[in-house]
């Protein structure tokens, strides 16, 4: 965890990739996002790695260069 509140979580190779199509890339991202964010209070936003190394996408779908704060619009 950074002095800026964030948190860098490093995924393996296979548990990004999960399960295909944008809808369940989404819901992994922001599955992991809000359990971070919300059940730590010294963290307010996810800094995503695969296999220790910055990546462009989750798994092809999903813009992960930046840091993602928490979305409950997701989970209604």
């Amino acid at each position: 965890i950074t002095g800026a509140k964030t948190a860098w979580i490093d995924l393996s190779r296979e548990a990004a990739a999960g399960p295909g199509g944008i809808w369940a890339e989404v819901m992994a991202l922001y599955s992991i996002v809000n359990t971070v964010t919300l059940n730590m209070p010294e963290v307010d936003q996810v800094k995503l790695l695969i296999e220790g190394e910055a990546a462009e996408t989750l798994a092809g779908h999903i813009d992960i260069r930046f840091p993602y704060k928490a979305n409950m619009l997701l989970v209604r």
